[in-house]
């Protein structure tokens, strides 16, 4: 856990990955699992404080296994950390990724089209500009890792409902646990692969979805 904590302290852009050493990986998952219990305390509490209440996930058991532990740690990884290892590779797959859930999208008529549209341009300026991108996020990768987890965590917000104007300033008490876990598949990811992300995130998610 040593290593975990330096590279929080201070992420380095990757130069390659380390050989996954299966230990450490459930090492990360016990760590997880044991640091999230008093983040979810305060959740808890701050849940009967405010008011606010949790949206209930009616699925069944297939859309759970489908959309909860197989498509939504892959799309999500893809989404939040695929493009921490930049490149023109990780690019293309960034849209295809983006393009697909697009058509989703478009053909639920959901108005969440509108940030995927604006994604796919903004990534492909990206890819325009490259070598100045490579450069800005490598000078500036603590920042760039930094976002990616909180933002993780922040989109998790969307679970509950009640959130008024008055209870805003509290909410990201209640996705401590998703923040926290932000990093963890931010470090994996940096440190040893994307698929080793999507499988921590996936397992993670049985937990919580088969529980």
């Amino acid at each position: 856990m040593t290593n975990f904590l330096q590279f929080i302290e201070k992420p380095i852009y990757p130069s390659s990955f380390i050989k996954m050493n299966w230990g450490v990986f459930f090492l990360m998952l016990f760590f997880f699992f044991v640091c999230s219990l008093p983040f979810a305390s305060i959740g808890f509490i701050t849940l009967k404080l405010t008011r606010i209440t949790r949206i209930p996930l009616e699925l069944t058991l297939y859309k759970k296994v489908l959309f909860g532990i197989i498509l939504a740690p892959i799309y999500e990884e893809v989404l939040l950390r695929l493009l921490l290892v930049f490149s023109k590779r990780n690019i293309a797959i960034f849209i295809s990724c983006c393009a697909l859930l697009l058509i989703y999208l478009c053909i639920k008529s959901s108005p969440k089209f509108l940030i995927f549209s604006t994604l796919i341009i903004v990534i492909s300026i990206l890819y325009l500009y490259y070598n100045q991108c490579f450069d800005f996020i490598n000078s500036h990768f603590k920042l760039f890792f930094y976002f990616s987890a909180l933002l993780f965590g922040l989109i998790h917000i969307f679970n509950f409902t009640g959130i008024t104007g008055y209870n805003l300033i509290f909410t990201p008490l209640l996705v401590l646990p998703q923040i926290f876990m932000g990093f963890i598949l931010g470090y994996i990811r940096v440190n040893y692969g994307f698929r080793y992300g999507v499988l921590f995130h996936s397992i993670v998610n049985v937990s919580i979805l088969l529980a």
